[in-house]
């Protein structure tokens, strides 16, 4: 896998449902009282979007964060690249322009917050199929961490 040619790969993009969901998900503040104080946080539905699929016989998973896409930031936060045959992934960070050498399931997208979210990522079933499938994980116990990574069960 050379980085010019995972770079030049298609991108999956932020899709029309994926827009939709994340601009209807206001947000809902609540306050929690503590015997030492209050505390208050804003809870969305999602946090992450993924997006992936099969190309060139590479996995390419492309993470949007819900807090961008309300935002009209349609960048990835991250896009991960792994291919089954050379057993390896890669990580590009576009925001940073940076290849990343980071472990997935370290790999931190978000920063400081006080907000909460309901479901950790939002993928379309088919997509998780695929990304099922492409890994070859149907059927077994499905506690690899690159799968767990990928798909956040």
């Amino acid at each position: 896998m050379k980085n010019r040619e995972l770079l030049e790969m298609d991108d999956l993009g932020v899709t029309d449902e994926i827009r939709e969901i994340a601009y209807q998900d206001k947000g809902e503040k609540k306050t929690y009282s503590y015997c030492w104080g209050e505390t208050s946080s804003i809870y969305y539905e999602n946090y992450e979007y993924m997006r992936a699929g099969v190309q060139d016989e590479i996995l390419k998973v492309e993470i949007y964060l819900g807090e961008d896409i309300r935002t009209c930031d349609e960048e990835p936060k991250a896009v991960i690249f792994l291919s089954r045959n050379e057993n390896r992934y890669k990580t590009y960070l576009p925001k940073e322009r940076k290849w990343s050498r980071a472990k997935i399931e370290n790999l931190w997208l978000g920063g400081y917050s006080t907000n909460r979210y309901l479901n950790y990522v939002w993928i379309k079933p088919e997509e998780k199929e695929a990304v099922i499938k492409y890994l070859d994980r149907e059927g077994s116990d499905r506690t690899d961490s690159v799968y767990l990574s990928l798909i956040h069960i």
